[in-house]
């Protein structure tokens, strides 16, 4: 059996952070390259079921790998799909101890994924941390960021449509973007609308 390093089973630096935070990086990059000799280590490793939400540390890391096979940081995705779960908003420390990863790495995800509208920032009263939860509009905000985002590529397309002196490959190659964006968008608008009479037929319904 070959040897594990600390790089291969702590990819989101969650180990790494805390070890950092502790001893200081100079000792937690030695340790991220050191090997790990023994399935026994890697046993010890293993994080239980989060305590809070009844769910394996499994389910949420594969929310992670999903995010972050879109771009996103895995724990980006770890911290998506841990308020998923969860009753009410956590705080940044609360999600920090579930996941096992530095509140700073939680606070600056949590802000990303805030922005693409996916969570959402509260307070409490005499309370001066920050609260987060999954959006209660999440899916709506994410349709219209990505329709506005296809708006706007169709706006660039349609400028490269107008560039002189254009040769046949470059002109059917615009022709065939233009063509593909126009149809993502028009299919983007019905989903939006679809979902909002979803939405507000479910509203409705819901005393």
């Amino acid at each position: 059996m070959s040897e594990l390093t600390l790089k291969d089973v702590d990819r989101d630096e969650a180990l790494t952070e805390a070890v950092a935070e502790m001893c200081g990086s100079s000792r937690a990059e030695f340790l991220r390259t050191a090997a790990l000799g023994s399935a026994a280590m890697l046993g010890a490793l293993a994080t239980p079921a989060l305590a809070s939400t009844g769910v394996s540390d499994v389910d949420i890391l594969n929310f992670g790998l999903l995010f972050e096979r879109d771009g996103h940081p895995r724990i980006a995705g770890r911290l998506t799909g841990y308020l998923l779960v969860a009753e009410g908003s956590h705080s940044l420390d609360e999600i920090a101890d579930e996941l096992g990863v530095s509140k700073a790495s939680v606070s600056t995800d949590a802000r990303r994924m805030e922005t693409h509208g996916l969570l959402e920032r509260i307070s409490r009263p005499g309370d001066r941390r920050d609260y987060y939860r999954i959006a209660p509009d999440a899916f709506r905000t994410m349709l219209r960021t990505r329709l506005e985002s296809l708006e706007r590529f169709s706006a660039l397309c349609l400028e490269a449509r107008r560039l002189p002196n254009r040769s046949n490959e470059v002109r059917e190659r615009v022709e065939e973007w233009t063509g593909f964006v126009d149809a993502m968008t028009r299919s983007m608008s019905q989903v939006l609308a679809e979902w909002e009479r979803h939405h507000a037929a479910h509203s409705a319904e819901t005393p």
